[in-house]
């Protein structure tokens, strides 16, 4: 049986030192060097730009969490109303010292989408995290 590969996450200031040993030697070259694929330099230095922004920011801001996602990525919630919704009932749900598993929490948002939603997405489907 084969193993699935675990996912590698890089943090900005790793991206931005790739980046500049691209510049420098390139592309093929950094990517051989920190042992990432060629594509990431590739996409990692059209997002230079907002790499430095966001990096820059974070040591203005002094929080100094190095951070690995750029503000706005990843996927859009549906709804904000549904989002606040199943939240309200987890947090019930606990408040009786009821176990709340994953799928509880699936068939808890399906359940609410139709009431809150009025059916406008008819592909709905929970996410498992």
């Amino acid at each position: 049986m084969e193993s699935k590969r675990k996912q590698k996450s890089y943090n900005f200031e790793f991206k931005l030192t790739v980046i500049n040993t691209a510049k420098e030697a390139g592309n093929r070259a950094a990517a051989r060097k920190y042992n990432v694929d060629e594509k990431r330099v590739r996409e990692w230095r059209k997002q230079e730009a907002t790499l430095v922004e966001c990096t820059t920011e974070a040591r203005q801001t002094g929080k100094g969490k190095i951070r690995k996602r750029i503000p706005g990525a990843g996927r859009k919630r549906i709804s904000n109303i549904l989002d606040k919704a199943v939240f309200h009932w987890i947090l019930d749900q606990r408040g009786q010292f009821l176990r709340v598993s994953r799928r509880s929490i699936q068939e808890k948002a399906r359940e609410l989408f139709v009431t809150v939603e009025n059916n406008s997405n008819a592909n709905f489907r929970a996410s498992n995290g």
